[in-house]
């Protein structure tokens, strides 16, 4: 029975820490973005919306859509509904992109210091410009 309850203690606690952090999986998803992979991310996701989706879900469809308000939408309800995901800091990202688009410089600057605030030691930087990660400039 104590082995039972260290295991369920230790289990809970790495789940627990890993929902606190950001993981590589944002970035991954970014990364296959970026290479143009759109066809490999729309499988990742159901076709029709589900009434509440996932965080990963609402990144994919932000990541898809071609229309900013829309892509506004889904990384606001990132934030709201899961504030602690692991694709925080890229809704933040992304958000800081469309209000700077915008001339909102005030909530572009917002973005960045809850990035800083929130995330300590997190970089919004891997989210921005069109270089593929590997530094080739294909």
């Amino acid at each position: 029975m104590i082995k039972f309850g260290a295991l369920f203690f230790v289990l809970f606690f790495f789940l627990v820490s890993e929902s606190y952090g950001q993981s590589e999986y944002s970035k991954k998803l970014f990364d296959l973005y970026r290479s143009g992979n759109t066809t490999e991310l729309s499988a990742l996701i159901p076709q029709k919306p589900a009434k509440i989706e996932s965080d990963t879900t609402l990144y994919i469809r932000y990541l898809l859509t071609d229309d900013g308000e829309k892509g506004l939408e889904y990384l606001e309800t990132i934030i709201k509904t899961y504030p602690r995901s692991i694709f925080a800091v890229a809704a933040y990202a992304g958000m800081y992109l469309y209000y700077t688009a915008s001339d909102n410089f005030k909530k572009a600057n917002n973005c960045i210091f809850a990035v800083e605030n929130e995330f300590p030691g997190e970089s919004i930087d891997y989210f921005f410009g069109d270089t593929p990660p590997n530094g080739d400039d294909d």
